[in-house]
């Protein structure tokens, strides 16, 4: 009888960047679900000629996913938002791994709806990707769009379960990708400049 293979289910990979193939790990048992491989790919090839020096919130970081391949790729400043202070440990570890003592990126652990009213500055780029069914898009699209949030001309994405009907968006943001990937369905829009 072989060795048993350790299970890969809190486990990803960065795929491209400075961090480029580097697997991460995240807590066990938690309910994180990070972004799969080909859906983030899609995504950093539509946002490549715009994610250097970008000022990025992931407001439900879960595994790290989204705002570790953000910082990977070239974004000037990162926060990542997760109320599970076990998920923030593993991010914590994974930035330390990466790159100990760096300012670029830094983790917070609190809630999305309590965050967004203390930021101290709009960033350039949002990452919205809640617990699926758990929140409305909706109602935290407009509490960014009334804390203004994001920067003229600034990008939110969301994702969200491929069964599920998108929220309506705030008045003057605009969708300008929407794609399906298996259960996943995810969005790039554009906040008007």
């Amino acid at each position: 009888m072989g060795a048993r293979k350790p299970s890969t289910a809190n486990e990803f990979r960065l795929i491209g960047g400075r961090f480029r193939r580097r697997k991460l790990r995240f807590a066990e048992g938690s309910t994180a679900r990070p972004t799969p491989g080909r859906v983030r790919e899609t995504l950093f090839n539509w946002l490549a000629p715009h994610i250097e020096g970008l000022r990025v919130l992931d407001l439900f970081a879960g595994s790290g996913a989204l705002g570790l391949e953000a910082w990977s790729r070239g974004a000037g400043q990162v926060t990542l938002i997760e109320r599970d202070a076990r998920l923030v440990r593993s991010i914590e570890q994974n930035i330390a791994l990466l790159e100990p003592n760096t300012r670029d990126i830094v983790v917070h652990c609190a809630l999305a709806e309590a965050y967004i009213p203390t930021q101290e500055q709009p960033v350039d780029l949002v990452f919205l990707d809640p617990p699926f069914d758990a929140h409305s898009h909706g109602k935290l699209c407009t509490l960014l769009e009334l804390h203004r949030s994001i920067t003229p001309g600034g990008w939110c994405y969301r994702e969200m379960s491929a069964g599920r009907e998108p929220d309506p968006l705030p008045q003057n943001w605009d969708v300008v990708r929407d794609k399906r990937a298996g259960n996943v369905r995810y969005q790039l829009i554009r906040v008007a400049p």
